[in-house]
């Protein structure tokens, strides 16, 4: 059995150049092929380690044009933050709108307190009221959504499930700063009027969640889909309610 070997003399020392291809086959290793497992174990590793602090990497001009398009939903919202979800304008918007609660209850209760309905000027346990109300029903309803989707196999991230509900809060700061100037009417005009400001303010929020939450809540099947966006309906007509009367009478 004969083999050509050409050995070029200015090779590096321990390398030879073989012509019979049949040769070369024969002297290279055969990789085996890479299990799923192991494939995905490499690829996690690959992977940079989420941090609270990527929630927080957003610029001023992400937040607002995410709160645009939460006010004017034209655009899907899991587009608009193009997998980048952030803590940021949630955390502030929550904040912002448990003040203003606080601020124009307080305003309301003083103008009452001139003309003699009310003893207190203010209560700070409408702060306490407005913290808990507006955190908790954010916090819940975002776990409630998120534990549903998991449920479900929809492989929701509960980051998305709380962006979405706190940019969600920002359609109560315009109505809780109209509703004062309201109170120096008469009683029941005045009523009417914060029904109606209540009432858009629900619609407007809703119809940015029922918008968002429609195309991933489909994954579950049709049957479940409906059952969660009433749950998300139910759940936000009584934020409404909770509003209205604690904050808004």
């Amino acid at each position: 059995m004969n083999e050509n070997y050409n050995i070029e003399p200015d090779a590096e020392l321990g390398r030879t150049t073989f012509e019979d291809d049949n040769l070369l086959k024969q002297h290279t290793p055969i990789s085996k092929p890479i299990s799923p497992r192991l494939h995905a174990r490499r690829a996690s590793m690959q992977e940079p380690t989420w941090t609270i602090k990527d929630s927080f990497r957003v610029t001023t001009k992400d937040v607002v044009q995410r709160c645009i398009h939460t006010l004017i939903p034209t655009a899907n919202f899991f587009d608009v933050i193009d997998d980048r979800p952030d803590l940021y304008g949630p955390f502030w918007i929550t904040t912002t709108v448990v003040q203003a609660l606080f601020f124009s209850n307080s305003i309301t209760d003083y103008v009452r307190h001139l003309t003699g309905s009310i003893d207190n000027p203010y209560s700070i346990g409408k702060l306490v009221s407005a913290t808990s109300i507006i955190y908790g029903y954010t916090a819940i309803a975002s776990v409630i959504l998120w534990g549903f989707l998991v449920w479900n196999k929809c492989n929701p991230k509960l980051l998305d499930c709380v962006c979405i509900y706190g940019y969600a809060n920002i359609s109560w700061l315009p109505v809780s700063l109209m509703t004062p100037p309201f109170s120096l009417l008469s009683s029941f005009i005045s009523h009417i009027v914060k029904w109606i400001l209540t009432s858009v303010g629900l619609g407007i929020s809703l119809v940015f969640l029922i918008r968002n939450l429609y195309p991933v809540c489909q994954q579950a099947g049709t049957y479940l889909c409906k059952l969660s966006i009433a749950g998300v309906i139910v759940l936000h007509v009584l934020l409404a309610i909770t509003l209205q009367l604690v904050f808004f009478k």
